[in-house]
């Protein structure tokens, strides 16, 4: 009877025991399981990805606010530099400025009134059956001649040799010669299409004379 008393009461507290332990490993589950455990550590795990200190049980589908933390300004590019930043580091050899080169200034020896000037000598010229009207044309060296010349009965030509010149007259059409007499003396004029028996004789003359100093 003794012994059946003993063995009742270790029963009792052998499922008083039981019972403990399964009550605290339900909590202690329930504590761990949006957290985790690591079982090799023996500690709480948190997540990675997330910030410590979150409150715990947020209800689901609730909205998570971040604490926000203020970023530094970023310095302002294209700004004005300033004076401590525009100098040249020390050991560095600072780049030569661009410079301008100035335009040569004029002469203050040459006054206006002493530059050459260039006098323009026109002339109307009528070529006509074997001869050119005026026969004689006086200009100055370094005049700019310009001579009009109109055929008025046929087609003739118009060469002056001294200067290059060869031009074809038509009929009824003025012809506008411009060159500089750049060389002094009688040039001969003269007819370069042939136009009847006195071809020859049709002639007229350019007198350049010297520039007066």
């Amino acid at each position: 009877m003794k012994f059946e008393k003993i063995f009742l009461i270790t029963a009792v507290l052998a499922m008083l025991l039981i019972a403990g332990c399964v009550d605290q490993t339900n909590s202690s589950s329930n504590r761990t399981s949006s957290v985790g455990t690591d079982p090799k550590l023996n500690r709480e795990v948190i997540p990675q990805g997330l910030p410590q200190g979150l409150p715990q049980g947020l209800p689901q589908g609730s909205p998570l606010e971040l604490p926000q933390e203020s970023l530094p300004e970023s310095p302002q590019i294209g700004g004005p530099l300033s004076p401590a930043s525009a100098e040249t580091p020390p050991g560095e050899t600072p780049l030569p400025s661009a410079e301008i080169p100035d335009e040569t200034p004029p002469d203050p020896d040459i006054q206006p009134q002493d530059l050459p000037q260039s006098t323009v000598k026109e002339f109307d010229i009528i070529a006509k059956q074997f001869e050119f009207v005026p026969e004689k044309i006086i200009v100055t060296k370094g005049d700019t001649v310009k001579l009009n010349i109109t055929s008025i009965d046929a087609e003739y030509g118009f060469s002056l040799p001294g200067f290059e010149i060869s031009e074809r007259l038509p009929v009824n059409q003025t012809v506008v010669i411009e060159f500089v007499a750049d060389k002094e003396g009688a040039f001969t004029i003269s007819c370069s299409v042939f136009c009847g028996s006195d071809h020859d004789d049709m002639k007229a003359t350019l007198l350049v004379g010297a520039k007066e100093s």
